[in-house]
């Protein structure tokens, strides 16, 4: 899967967050960070319940103050943010949300690029910081289902820029990470579950947008060559980087082109989708199908019918194989209706829905249903007045809830995935202007 980001840049007041808003509790984390970089967080356990006057032998209510990170008295939460929408709400009432964590650091800037959750309900959560000396580095974290924080990396991979691209997928054997460096234009590294090094590869050929993780461990990078004419490159490496297939779709294009989302179903089959650029015609959809051992079983380039002025910025496979896959399309205006489409396996058309707010991932879970995150603006392009939204959608496109999160600062869903409960967690980007920084956040929400 990949994803694009509405608006790097760039530093959201600090945000104080994480109580996970349980009845009754408050387990509040906030993020501290060393002069590394490094950040862990502290729980505080803190009580609801009313304190006795021992001396009357009479009930005190508490003096309960919202805002202040404490619950208290008839609070159910209080995480101290001015959030809407999350695990607790600024007015400290249960929000949708299960918890919310920061990656903040004084004078520094965080994006949250793409998150995966394993069987167990662990969330992996990959983004970029920004740091004076060390340009921009990948940081890569692991929350406990609770959304304690188990571990954190910040890798410097190639000792000058480093620019996270997607998770492409984790098992109990390992976590794959795509990168773009300063010395090769695609690499991959693989982690233990623990976050220790089982070692990397790259390939100077191609520039990779987005990746996935096969059933029998393959890796799968889809995005554009620097050797040859071709539009949009899929290729395929065993574990240690060993080429085993490669793909590649030519088209008539104007020099804009490339993968930009790709998916593996469990037979090992590959959805790629892509930007491809027509001459005459502009940017345009394109959305294919590869088998497992690299041939084509179908294409939808922008001749097909159900191509569409603009671009595929993610993919995810669904029960029964179907595929879900969200498009970026316009209209030479500044309105945008990004559209989600469901294909059966063969490629064809199930349904679309489209839509008149940002819908930047997909993420499907185990019962066929999916979520699509990404932002509703008040108006058009405008940031400031922009608040996250996810809606789900049954098997037949029909939506079965909107939520939205704001603050007052835009709020962008960059990534979703759906865990084994039905539970979806959301890398999110929090940022006060198009020039202001950007602050890095994840959360998990109820199903």
């Amino acid at each position: 899967m990949l994803r694009r980001t509405l608006g790097l840049l760039l530093v959201v007041g600090p945000v104080a967050c994480g109580d996970d808003g349980g009845s009754g509790t408050s387990d509040g984390s906030s993020s501290t960070t060393d002069d590394s970089g490094s950040t862990s967080s502290t729980t505080i356990t803190t009580t609801g319940e009313s304190t006795s006057a021992m001396e009357t032998g009479t009930t005190e209510p508490i003096d309960a103050e919202c805002g202040d990170g404490v619950a208290e008295g008839p609070e159910p939460c209080d995480d101290a943010n001015p959030i809407e929408g999350d695990a607790c709400n600024s007015d400290c009432t249960q929000g949708p949300g299960r918890w919310l964590r920061t990656y903040e650091t004084a004078g520094v800037v965080s994006r949250a690029i793409d998150v995966a959750i394993d069987g167990a309900g662990n969330v992996f959560a990959v983004g970029s910081v920004i740091r004076e000396g060390t340009g921009e580095d990948i940081f890569i974290h692991r929350y406990a289902p609770d959304g304690e924080l188990v571990w954190d990396v910040v890798s410097d991979l190639a000792g000058g820029e480093d620019l996270p691209l997607s998770i492409a997928g984790v098992n109990d054997q390992e976590l794959v990470i795509a990168s773009l460096t300063n010395t090769a234009f695609f690499r991959l590294d693989r982690l233990t579950p623990d976050g220790q090094s089982l070692g990397n590869f790259s390939d100077s050929t191609m520039t990779a947008a987005a990746v996935a993780l096969g059933p029998s461990g393959e890796i799968i990078a889809t995005g554009s060559a620097l050797n040859s004419q071709a539009a949009v490159v899929t290729r395929a490496y065993d574990s240690d980087g060993n080429s085993l297939w490669a793909a590649e779709y030519a088209g008539e294009t104007d020099g804009t082109q490339g993968g930009t989302a790709v998916a593996v179903d469990t037979n090992g089959n590959v959805y790629v989708g892509a930007e491809v650029g027509v001459i005459m015609m502009g940017l345009n959809t394109f959305v294919a199908s590869y088998d497992s051992s690299g041939q084509e079983r179908w294409v939808h380039d922008p001749s097909h019918e159900d191509s569409l002025p603009g671009r595929i910025t993610s993919i995810d496979v669904g029960s029964g194989n179907d595929i879900w896959v969200v498009a970026e399309t316009a209209d030479g205006s500044t309105q945008v209706d990004d559209v989600l489409f469901r294909y059966g396996p063969g490629g064809a058309k199930r349904w679309q829905v489209t839509a008149d707010n940002f819908m930047l991932g997909v993420g499907v879970g185990e019962d066929g249903s999916a979520v699509v995150v990404g932002a509703q603006s008040a108006d058009g392009f405008g940031l400031t007045s922009a608040a996250y939204r996810s809606r789900k959608f049954d098997t037949d496109g029909n939506e079965v809830w909107a939520r939205e999160m704001s603050a007052d600062f835009f709020i962008s869903g960059n990534a979703v995935a759906v865990g084994p409960d039905g539970a979806y967690a959301v890398a999110l980007d929090g940022i006060d202007e198009f020039d202001d920084p950007a602050l890095a956040m994840f959360a998990l929400f109820e199903p």
